[in-house]
């Protein structure tokens, strides 16, 4: 698994960001610190769902008809 598909670690990489946010002593640089953290939190929201449709399609639970039911 690449770090860009581990939320754990695009997690630890929004908690730096927010450490380091917090010690900047420029307003500028917090915010754009504070922007990347958000970025990082989304970042592992899409791993996470891509992890959880990934397992669902190994397991079989996401599988769609090839077929529409209603046809004859």
């Amino acid at each position: 698994m690449t770090s860009i598909d581990d939320p754990e670690h695009l997690r630890l990489r929004a908690a730096e960001m927010r450490d380091r946010a917090d010690k900047a002593k420029s307003a500028e640089t917090k915010q754009a610190l504070s922007r990347i953290a958000e970025d990082f939190e989304v970042l592992a929201k899409r791993a996470e769902e891509r992890l959880a449709t990934s397992r669902r399609r190994a397991d079989g639970s996401d599988q769609r008809p090839d077929t529409d039911p209603t046809e004859p």
